[in-house]
């Protein structure tokens, strides 16, 4: 069977509880015996020296051991609770009252009299009980001293084995009983209180994990997220509270970028049927003229032939553009990329990209110009990827020019970077269309895709490189009076 968290901390604490109260209750009744029993023996710590004193005779016992032994017995009746002996020098027992319960042991150990007599008294010191070979009992104890010398010691057991029937007597007797049972229901008394305040306070605890619960047995779906969320004081110092506030945090990001992941899905079905559609357009002219071909070669002369072979061609390369362009754009989003700097003269790049679109220009009468027409501008990059960006701006300033337009490419050093500007004459963006250019998805209204060519990825192609490049690129644009891309690279040490 799983318990939950307060089960298992309620377990805990009453175990804990038993034990702690358990280990409380010994050490104290401990504590508490050796209180009494150190009372005792300070109280009584000169009862042998007087009883010596007292009793002279005490110091010649092998002279008189019959007066010795009568006053040991009139001592005992009169301190019942008391045991006293006669030890000689090896600690043997030589004189006790007579007629009294068989020695255990006959022989006690001098240590802890000797201690007593040189004034140790700091704590409670036990000596050896003759009738119990087990225990220890404190005691008093005296030297014996004659004009032969050292006699032995006078012992007294305070707290003798009367003193323990006494004791045992009132243990059993039924007060105690009841005091234990009213310290036995007090205990479970408190024991029920700490639970309940236990229940009390670990209730948010329970309340968040069902609501945890709740929320990932629903897969963390909106209503479910949106559901799970309690009312917590946000600035309470509850660790609870604190937890449920975190969490409810969480809840907000999970469903803030559900709704992300969702407008994602959305773009990106978006954007498959806009790419949909501009494959679909090369891909039917190119079938289209390669039946026509097919089905009336005998009936075309040398120049249609050639114009039907020279539109196939180009709605090919459309559509390997457009192909190619999607595997691009797929890298770059998923962050499949490596970066090759280096440094290199920006001069020869820009004349080979320019050479890649002079056919396609002069198709359009178009001029491409490169000013200055010699320069000297290094730059530390990657020369592969700025290859792509300034071939995609270039081909989307072919596509937007009209026929007889100009396309300058401008290069200077501008704040210790090499600056690139792209500027046409041709079609323009709106100011409204400007900060979308780079999306996807977006394709202006005035968008030339005559011919069988597209808006394609070039632009958020190029967007998405400049940012690897660590560069950004500005656009400025009229319709009707053409459009500047400006973009800026490091420049080589």
């Amino acid at each position: 069977m799983k318990l939950c968290f307060y089960q298992r901390l309620a377990i805990s604490v009453v175990g804990v509880f038993m034990l702690v109260i358990g280990l409380f209750l010994w050490w104290s009744s401990h504590l508490q015996m050796n209180t009494q029993l150190h009372a005792q023996q300070l109280l009584h710590a000169d009862l042998a020296q007087e009883l010596v004193k007292n009793y002279p005779e005490l110091n010649r016992a092998n002279e008189q051991p019959q007066r010795v032994n009568t006053i040991l017995s009139d001592l005992s009746r009169l301190m019942p609770g008391f045991e006293f002996y006669l030890l000689d020098t090896t600690g043997q027992v030589t004189h006790r009252v007579e007629n009294s319960a068989p020695l255990e042991r006959d022989k006690v150990d001098l240590t802890p009299i000797q201690g007593f007599i040189s004034n140790d008294k700091s704590s409670a010191i036990r000596g050896d009980d003759p009738l119990h070979s087990d225990t220890g009992k404190v005691f008093s104890a005296a030297s014996l001293a004659s004009e032969q010398g050292m006699q032995g010691y006078l012992y007294v057991i305070i707290g003798g084995k009367q003193y323990d029937s006494v004791v045992s007597m009132l243990n059993d007797d039924k007060s105690m009983q009841r005091w234990a049972l009213f310290v036995a229901i007090s205990l479970m008394l408190l024991l029920g209180l700490l639970l309940a305040l236990f229940r009390y306070f670990t209730a948010p605890l329970r309340s968040l994990s069902k609501a945890m619960q709740a929320v990932t047995s629903a897969d963390f779906t909106p209503d479910a997220v949106q559901k799970g969320k309690m009312s917590w004081e946000a600035q309470s110092s509850n660790e609870v509270h604190k937890l449920g506030t975190a969490f409810n945090n969480t809840l907000d990001h999970i469903h803030s970028q559900f709704e992300e992941l969702q407008q994602l899905d959305s773009m990106r079905r978006e954007m498959l049927a806009n790419l949909a559609h501009d494959l679909r357009t090369p891909l039917a002219k190119l079938q289209g003229y390669m039946e026509m071909l097919q089905t009336s070669s005998a009936s075309l002369n040398d120049e249609q032939r050639a114009r039907y072979v020279s539109v196939c061609r180009r709605s090919a390369q459309n559509l390997q553009q457009l192909i190619n362009q999607m595997f691009e754009y797929t890298y770059l989003e998923t962050g499949q990329y490596y970066l090759e700097k280096e440094a290199f003269p920006v001069a020869e790049l820009i004349y080979d990209v320019v050479a890649k679109f002079q056919e396609q220009a002069q198709e359009r009468s178009l001029e491409i110009v490169i000013n200055p027409s010699q320069f000297n501008y290094q730059v530390y990059t990657d020369m592969g990827k700025l290859e792509r960006v300034l071939s995609n701006i270039i081909d989307n300033a072919i596509r937007h020019t009209n026929k007889g337009g100009k396309i300058e490419i401008r290069v200077y050093e501008e704040s210790g970077r090499v600056r690139f500007d792209v500027i046409d004459n041709g079609i323009g963006i709106s100011e409204l269309d400007i900060p979308k250019i780079f999306d996807p998805r977006f394709q202006a209204e005035n968008t030339n895709v005559e011919d069988g060519t597209h808006a394609g990825l070039g632009l958020p192609i190029s967007k998405k490189l400049l940012t690897l490049l660590d560069s950004d690129i500005r656009v400025e644009s009229e319709l009707g009076k053409g459009t500047r891309f400006t973009f800026g690279l490091a420049k080589a040490a």
